[in-house]
């Protein structure tokens, strides 16, 4: 899974032409929960914990996202509680989404929660929509994945750069008559009781 690089300077720089991100703050791990997936209006909402190594005192998380909307970025608290960036902005251009907070976040060990909404593309890039036929000859679509380099930035706020790997816990929530299939095994399928399922794999 792409994650930031080591080989910036601590205010970011430049690799073959592309802004880095800081390196303040780099992910070790990425819990995921795709909370929603629409196959009619082609959208999906999220929402990932991130936990990060803080290397030196900051008041600004920055990651890369692109073709999304970001509802709350905060700090989670030992105890569960959370602290809600004061500022969160998009860059278009960086492709990057920054979140500042009130107060330094010490060096250590951090956990960031990022709830967003994204688009289901047709570009075949990060999380996208493809269309099949069914038995009946009916048009259906599906959501599916294609992660290569820059392209996960499309389907989750992420350190979206090749030289850090960060584990991955990936869980959906979607219809009871909808299966998820992913490249690691299922770990738990539960009924939630609302005519849809949760689906959590293996990290």
């Amino acid at each position: 899974f792409p994650g930031s690089t080591h080989a910036a300077a601590a205010n970011g720089s430049a690799a073959h032409g592309r802004p880095l991100l800081p390196t303040h703050s780099t992910p070790q791990r990425y819990d995921l929960h795709m909370t929603h997936v629409d196959l009619e209006k082609f959208v999906f909402d999220g929402d990932v914990r991130v936990t990060l190594l803080v290397s030196q005192a900051t008041r600004e998380i920055k990651c890369h996202a692109l073709d999304m909307e970001i509802s709350k970025v905060s700090l989670v608290k030992d105890d569960g509680s959370e602290i809600v960036a004061s500022n969160v902005t998009i860059s278009k251009e960086e492709e990057t989404c920054t979140a500042t907070f009130d107060n330094e976040i010490t060096p250590g060990t951090a956990v960031v929660r990022i709830l967003f909404r994204g688009d289901l593309n047709d570009k075949m890039k990060g999380f996208y929509r493809s269309a099949y036929t069914d038995a009946a000859g009916n048009k259906k679509f599906m959501a599916t994945t294609q992660m290569e380099a820059t392209d996960c930035r499309r389907m989750l706020p992420c350190w979206d750069e090749p030289a850090l790997k960060a584990v991955v816990a990936v869980s959906v929530t979607i219809p009871n008559e909808l299966i998820a299939v992913s490249n690691l095994p299922e770990k738990s399928s539960t009924d939630l009781g609302d005519g849809r399922k949760g689906v959590l794999f293996d990290d």
